[in-house]
């Protein structure tokens, strides 16, 4: 497991360092051909949700880990956070709404995931 670890920390880190050397500006985008200027845009987006994919899936995680049965034992309450949401919001910067979606979303997954619906006990009736 721990490789795995070392290759998502080392996968997180060369993202970061390509998203900086993007050099984008207005000399770069007046450049674009229109074409190009709507790739970039749609290559952005697909980023973009790529990212917020694994931020949610973080976050689901910092949930499970921030637990009420935890108490003061679980993530958010041993860092000074009374909720997962608030310790997701200081860290990313975001506002409440947008950490409440990505703990909402990656505690979905992460139960979704630990818990899968076998084929025998679920007819789709």
């Amino acid at each position: 497991m721990p490789i795995v670890v070392d290759v998502f920390i080392e996968s997180l880190v060369a993202a970061r360092a390509a998203a900086g050397n993007l050099g984008a500006s207005i000399p770069t985008m007046v450049s674009l051909t229109d074409d190009q200027l709507l790739d970039a845009q749609r290559e952005l987006a697909e980023i973009r949700r790529l990212v917020d994919s694994c931020a949610s899936l973080v976050a689901g995680e910092i949930s499970e880990r921030s637990r009420r049965d935890l108490g003061y034992k679980g993530l958010a309450q041993r860092l000074g956070f009374r909720t997962p949401e608030a310790l997701v919001q200081h860290t990313t910067g975001s506002t409440a709404r947008e950490a409440s979606t990505l703990v909402r979303v990656g505690t979905f997954v992460h139960d979704a995931l630990s818990n899968p619906i076998s084929p025998r006990r679920h007819t789709g009736r």
